[in-house]
Protein backbone atom coordinates (compact mmCIF):
# COMPACT_ATOMS: atom_id res chain seq x y z
CA UNK A 1 0.00 0.00 0.00
CA UNK A 2 2.34 3.21 -1.08
CA UNK A 3 -0.07 5.37 0.83
CA UNK A 4 -0.61 3.63 3.59
CA UNK A 5 0.88 4.68 7.28
CA UNK A 6 3.84 3.10 7.72
CA UNK A 7 6.09 2.91 11.11
CA UNK A 8 9.30 5.57 11.52
CA UNK A 9 11.35 2.23 12.41
CA UNK A 10 11.51 1.00 8.17
CA UNK A 11 12.71 3.47 5.71
CA UNK A 12 15.13 6.20 5.71
CA UNK A 13 12.38 8.95 6.05
CA UNK A 14 11.36 7.42 9.75
CA UNK A 15 14.62 6.59 10.39
CA UNK A 16 15.87 10.18 9.47
CA UNK A 17 13.06 11.45 12.50
CA UNK A 18 13.50 8.66 14.18
CA UNK A 19 17.22 8.93 14.95
CA UNK A 20 16.21 12.67 16.58
CA UNK A 21 13.72 11.69 19.14
CA UNK A 22 14.01 10.55 22.54
CA UNK A 23 15.03 7.34 23.74
CA UNK A 24 11.58 7.25 25.48
CA UNK A 25 10.28 7.58 21.83
CA UNK A 26 12.62 5.38 20.10
CA UNK A 27 12.41 2.34 22.25
CA UNK A 28 8.56 2.44 21.97
CA UNK A 29 8.75 2.62 17.91
CA UNK A 30 10.97 -0.37 18.60
CA UNK A 31 8.53 -2.16 20.80
CA UNK A 32 5.64 -2.01 18.66
CA UNK A 33 7.69 -2.42 15.16
CA UNK A 34 6.51 -5.34 12.42
CA UNK A 35 8.19 -6.64 9.77
CA UNK A 36 9.30 -4.67 6.85
CA UNK A 37 6.50 -4.26 4.71
CA UNK A 38 8.79 -5.25 1.81
CA UNK A 39 11.09 -7.65 2.75
CA UNK A 40 9.83 -9.40 6.00
CA UNK A 41 12.59 -8.87 8.03
CA UNK A 42 12.22 -8.38 11.79
CA UNK A 43 14.93 -5.94 13.30
CA UNK A 44 16.79 -7.42 16.52
CA UNK A 45 17.41 -4.40 19.60
CA UNK A 46 21.13 -4.26 18.61
CA UNK A 47 20.18 -3.77 14.77
CA UNK A 48 18.05 -1.36 15.47
CA UNK A 49 20.20 0.91 18.29
CA UNK A 50 23.21 0.64 15.43
CA UNK A 51 20.91 2.19 12.79
CA UNK A 52 19.47 4.43 15.10
CA UNK A 53 23.61 5.50 15.89
CA UNK A 54 24.16 6.03 12.17
CA UNK A 55 21.56 8.32 11.09
CA UNK A 56 22.57 10.80 13.96
CA UNK A 57 26.51 10.29 13.49
CA UNK A 58 25.92 10.92 9.45
CA UNK A 59 23.13 13.77 9.89
CA UNK A 60 21.08 10.83 7.79
CA UNK A 61 19.79 7.89 7.16
CA UNK A 62 20.05 5.86 4.32
CA UNK A 63 18.19 2.29 3.66
CA UNK A 64 17.53 0.16 0.81
CA UNK A 65 14.34 -2.03 -0.40
CA UNK A 66 12.43 -1.08 3.25
CA UNK A 67 9.13 0.45 2.12
CA UNK A 68 9.64 0.49 -1.31
CA UNK A 69 11.36 -2.65 -3.41
CA UNK A 70 13.94 -1.87 -5.38
CA UNK A 71 14.74 1.87 -4.22
CA UNK A 72 17.34 3.52 -2.04
CA UNK A 73 16.02 6.20 0.12
CA UNK A 74 18.10 8.53 1.58
CA UNK A 75 16.64 11.40 3.91
CA UNK A 76 18.02 13.83 6.58
CA UNK A 77 16.08 15.44 9.44
CA UNK A 78 14.09 18.63 8.98
CA UNK A 79 13.59 20.66 12.86
CA UNK A 80 11.75 23.20 13.86
CA UNK A 81 14.13 24.57 16.41
CA UNK A 82 16.58 22.69 19.31
CA UNK A 83 15.64 19.68 19.99
CA UNK A 84 12.23 19.70 17.68
CA UNK A 85 12.33 17.12 14.88
CA UNK A 86 9.39 18.03 12.37
CA UNK A 87 10.43 15.77 9.97
CA UNK A 88 12.13 15.15 6.97
CA UNK A 89 14.20 16.01 3.73
CA UNK A 90 14.14 13.23 1.28
CA UNK A 91 15.53 11.46 -1.78
CA UNK A 92 14.17 8.31 -3.34
CA UNK A 93 16.02 6.66 -6.16
CA UNK A 94 15.49 3.67 -7.83
CA UNK A 95 17.94 1.04 -6.97
CA UNK A 96 19.67 1.06 -10.56
CA UNK A 97 19.95 4.26 -10.81
CA UNK A 98 21.51 4.71 -7.33
CA UNK A 99 25.36 5.26 -6.93
CA UNK A 100 27.14 4.85 -3.81
CA UNK A 101 30.08 6.72 -5.39
CA UNK A 102 27.43 9.91 -4.78
CA UNK A 103 26.44 8.90 -1.31
CA UNK A 104 28.39 11.83 0.57
CA UNK A 105 27.06 14.21 -2.47
CA UNK A 106 23.22 13.14 -1.50
CA UNK A 107 23.48 13.40 2.04
CA UNK A 108 25.49 16.81 1.66
CA UNK A 109 22.36 18.20 -0.45
CA UNK A 110 19.80 16.64 1.72
CA UNK A 111 21.40 18.21 4.95
CA UNK A 112 21.80 21.61 2.93
CA UNK A 113 18.38 21.31 1.98
CA UNK A 114 16.77 20.53 5.34
CA UNK A 115 18.99 23.51 7.14
CA UNK A 116 17.78 26.01 4.60
CA UNK A 117 14.19 25.04 5.50
CA UNK A 118 14.30 25.00 9.13
CA UNK A 119 15.90 28.75 8.60
CA UNK A 120 12.63 29.63 7.08
CA UNK A 121 11.40 28.86 11.20
CA UNK A 122 8.05 31.20 11.39
CA UNK A 123 6.99 30.25 8.06
CA UNK A 124 7.84 26.17 8.28
CA UNK A 125 5.47 26.66 11.75
CA UNK A 126 2.91 28.02 9.91
CA UNK A 127 2.95 25.56 7.31
CA UNK A 128 2.71 22.51 9.83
Amino acid sequence: DLFGQRQLVWGATGLAILAFLPKTVQDAAFDKAVPSPVSGKVLSRKEFDARIAKARRDGVAVTENENLSDSVGIAAPLTGGPDRVIGSVALTIPRYRYDRTKAALYAELLIRAATGLAGKGALLRTAL
